[in-house]
C-alpha cells in the first residue's frame, strides 16, 4: 500500500512545485512590468522640472501676449490703493485702461499732466460732489469723467464702488507722470501712481 502511495505523493509534489515555480514567475513578470511603466524618483523630478518650465514658458507666453494684444491693463481701486501702482506704456500706442472699483467708496482714478489723445471712454458716473441735488433727485448720470470726450487731454475715470470703468487712448509724450484719487485725502493717504511712457 505504501508503494502505491508513493507516486501519487510524488505527483502532487511535482504538480505543487510547478504551481508555486510559475506563481513565482508570474510575480517577477509583474514586477518587470511595473519598473518599466512606474518612473524612478530621479525620472519623475526630471519631468515635473520639465512640465514646470513648460508651464512657465505658457504663462511667459500668456503674459507677452496681454503686453501686446490690445495692450489693456487692469487697474484695481480699493481703500487706498491702485493695483498696479506703476505702469509702463509706450509712445504713439493704443492702450485700453480697465478700472474696477473694489473699495467702498468713490474713487476716480486721475492724471493730469500727460499728454494723450482720446480713442473713447466708457459711461462714468459723476463726482458725488459734484452732482447736483436735481441730478440726484433724478437719478442723472453724466456720461464722461468731466466735459466732452473730445475735449479730454487727460486721463480721468470715475467708479462707484463694484464699478469697472475703461477709458481706451494713445500716450503722446514720453516721461514720468503721478496718476492719484483726487477724493480728499485719498491721494494724501497713499491712493497714487505712476505712468512711466518709453518711446
Amino acid at each position: 500500500m505504501k508503494i502505491k502511495r508513493l507516486p501519487f505523493l510524488f505527483a502532487i509534489s511535482l504538480l505543487m512545485i510547478g504551481l508555486l515555480v510559475a506563481c513565482g514567475s508570474d510575480e517577477n513578470d509583474q514586477t518587470a512590468e511595473n519598473e518599466k511603466t512606474q518612473p524612478t524618483e530621479e525620472q519623475q523630478e526630471s519631468d515635473d522640472q520639465d512640465q514646470e518650465g513648460a508651464d512657465n514658458n505658457d504663462q511667459q507666453a500668456s503674459e507677452g501676449e496681454d503686453a501686446t494684444n490690445g495692450n489693456t491693463i487692469k487697474i484695481t481701486a480699493s481703500e487706498m490703493k491702485f493695483e498696479p501702482s506703476t505702469i509702463k506704456l509706450k509712445k504713439d500706442q493704443e492702450y485700453e485702461f480697465v478700472m474696477t472699483n473694489e473699495g467702498q467708496v468713490f474713487h476716480d482714478f486721475v492724471e493730469d499732466e500727460l499728454e494723450i489723445e482720446m480713442i473713447s471712454m466708457s459711461e462714468m458716473p459723476e463726482h458725488p460732489e459734484q452732482t447736483s441735488m436735481i441730478d440726484k433727485l433724478l437719478g442723472t448720470k453724466k456720461a464722461y469723467a468731466h466735459g466732452d470726450k473730445k475735449d479730454m487731454k487727460t486721463l480721468h475715470m470715475n467708479s462707484n464702488p463694484g464699478d469697472t470703468v475703461s477709458i481706451k487712448f494713445i500716450p503722446k509724450e514720453t516721461g514720468t507722470f503721478e496718476f492719484y484719487c483726487s477724493v480728499p485725502g485719498h491721494k494724501e493717504a497713499g491712493m497714487k501712481g505712476t505712468i512711466i511712457v518709453e518711446e
